[in-house]
């Protein structure tokens, strides 16, 4: 599926795209509500200032080498794949647990919610902190906040 495809179901008022390939689709600052793309293939899509929000559905989804720099996901993301993809910049925001991260760039994004259980690994952090792991993000957050005096 391409760009052109996506947008023409979604304005017929398709909402699952379950299972879809999107896999290297130009996607820049498209702006999607209440879908689901549980299992979707965005390895390799351009989703630069992307907006996927309000009750979407990103369950297992495969986001590897995905570019989503300044890109703002509000969804479920539990157990997606963000190996090589490139948030810098991005808002993400919900359920992540399970999510991996590893060689994910975050420099300067922002999101409220990080999940326990996300995999961190040779992952670049907001503030630039490289975490070499792999470990899980609520075993890092804890050794973070010792290091930092945090209660």
């Amino acid at each position: 599926m391409d760009r052109e495809e996506l947008l023409k179901k979604y304005a017929a008022g398709e909402r699952d795209f379950t299972g879809v390939d999107l896999s290297s689709a130009d996607l820049r600052n498209i702006d999607l509500c209440e879908v689901d793309f549980t299992r979707a293939n965005f390895s390799h899509a351009d989703l630069r200032g992307a907006s996927i929000t309000i009750l979407s559905t990103l369950y297992c989804v495969n986001f590897i080498g995905a570019d989503l720099r300044e890109a703002y996901i509000a969804a479920d993301l539990r157990n997606a794949d963000f190996t090589d993809a490139d948030l810098r910049g991005a808002g993400l925001h919900g359920d992540a647990c399970g999510a991996d991260f590893t060689r994910t760039n975050f420099t300067g994004a922002d999101f409220t919610a990080f999940p326990e259980g996300a995999r961190l690994h040779d992952t670049i952090m907001p503030d630039g902190e490289v975490v070499v792991g792999p470990i899980y993000f609520d075993d890092w957050h804890h050794d973070w906040c010792q290091r930092n005096n945090i209660p």
